[in-house]
């Protein structure tokens, strides 16, 4: 089983020439997007 932190996540998307964006917002939670190119 493969195990990514955000970190990895971040550089995995990267390689790939996608975006990633991370939104946290105190009491609501958080919001991982991912963009990659088809």
């Amino acid at each position: 089983v493969a195990e990514f932190g955000l970190q990895e996540l971040r550089e995995w998307v990267a390689s790939l020439g996608g975006n990633f964006q991370l939104e946290n917002e105190p009491g609501i939670g958080c919001r991982i997007m991912v963009e990659l190119p088809l």
